[in-house]
């Protein structure tokens, strides 16, 4: 089965939660663990050129839908281990987890490992996976579970803005997606939420406006999307503690974080001409197996941004396309732990483009500098 690899990710999910049943310093342990096994792998098994011409589109869909319910088994794990009270009941005489005695005691520290370790798989594989869905608007089922799942980065208005504005608008200064030549990560990550959710309001505004739907109604997409995370936040303070509601908001934090930064590598420095067609050069592809494994393929960006209405398994790796000079994990966490590096880095690659890739519009506004674009 063609497809067989991207089970990979529901395995990582299961493996996190058996962590958090470990207690102690598991968390942490697999989080270490996790982030240099994907590094490694991106770096050592070479290129993924696999172009998928014959998949399940069955079991493609399973993979989609199986994401939510695990990853939501994965937060009440969380829920459950950071909740000493809830822990009393459920370990109390004949109840279900009685074997486990006194049940879970984590510090504070260790359960940042917690907050860490969920965070990178509801940023990793399920802001993807949701990404796959909320590109799929007509199919409710699978778009309903993109929705929930970008509920658990605290990023629910994502969809409104990516499809109707970050698609239209990538490579210009229209788009808050787009991190500019020189622009370290952290003040593109805020640049870019604050920019997300300005553009999605309007954008529901008007859609809103044009239904002749008032603002606080059921119809508004904006609201609903905020009311969904607040949900899961108050049942984690009500079902679980405080504490178990504050590790799960920092996962959310933590995962929202981790797609920004993929915001910031996926077209730093890259430039378009507004209203220009968005060509196979205005996005930065990685054609690392593991990266791509992970992320459902959300590395074959290039050919996502030429055909965004493409299943992940249709998309194809481009050798030709402007390339990552790592995988997707490298890559953040140099960004975010090494801005001045990351930029440096990158240097190379963005002459690169300009020399191979641009159009000669883009070069003179590249050469210019990034205050050049039309604003």
């Amino acid at each position: 089965m063609q497809l067989a690899r991207f089970a990979l990710p529901h395995l990582l999910i299961l493996l996190c939660c058996l962590s958090l049943l470990a207690g102690s310093w598991w968390p942490w342990v697999f989080f270490l663990v996790l982030s240099i096994a994907i590094i490694a792998a991106d770096a050592f098994l070479g290129e993924d050129l696999v172009v998928f011409s014959a998949a399940d589109e069955g079991y493609a869909h399973a993979l989609l839908f199986a994401a939510l319910p695990l990853l939501a088994l994965l937060v009440l794990t969380a829920v459950v281990t950071t909740s000493p009270q809830l822990q009393a009941r459920l370990i109390a005489p004949d109840a279900i987890l009685q074997d486990y005695g006194q049940g879970w005691e984590y510090s504070w520290i260790q359960s940042i490992g917690i907050a860490l370790s969920m965070g990178l798989l509801i940023g990793g594989v399920g802001t993807s996976v949701a990404h796959e869905c909320t590109h799929r608007p007509r199919d409710h089922w699978l778009a309903a579970v993109g929705h929930w799942l970008l509920a658990l980065s605290m990023d629910g208005v994502f969809p409104i803005e990516h499809n109707h504005g970050h698609h239209k608008n990538v490579g210009t200064y229209q788009d808050p997606a787009t991190a500019r030549r020189g622009e370290s990560a952290f003040p593109f990550i805020l640049r870019s939420i604050t920019g997300e959710y300005r553009n999605a309001l309007s954008i529901e505004r008007m859609r809103l406006h044009g239904m002749g739907a008032p603002f606080f109604s059921r119809h508004n997409r904006y609201l609903i999307a905020l009311a969904r995370s607040f949900a899961i936040l108050l049942l984690a303070a009500i079902v679980g503690s405080t504490k178990a509601a504050c590790v799960v908001f920092a996962a959310m934090i933590w995962a929202k974080i981790l797609l920004e930064t993929v915001n910031y590598i996926q077209h730093y420095g890259l430039v378009r001409l507004p209203g220009s067609p968005v060509e196979t050069r205005h996005a930065w592809n990685s054609n690392a197996w593991m990266s791509g494994t992970i992320t459902f393929l959300l590395t074959r960006h290039s050919h996502h941004h030429q055909k965004g209405s493409l299943h992940f398994w249709q998309l194809e790796p481009n050798p030709a396309a402007p390339a990552l000079p790592w995988g997707y994990l490298s890559a953040i966490y140099i960004a975010l732990l090494a801005p001045g590096s990351y930029r440096r880095l990158m240097e190379p690659a963005l002459e690169d483009w300009f020399a191979r890739h641009a159009s000669a519009a883009e070069r003179v506004r590249f050469k210019r500098g990034l205050e050049s674009l039309i604003r």
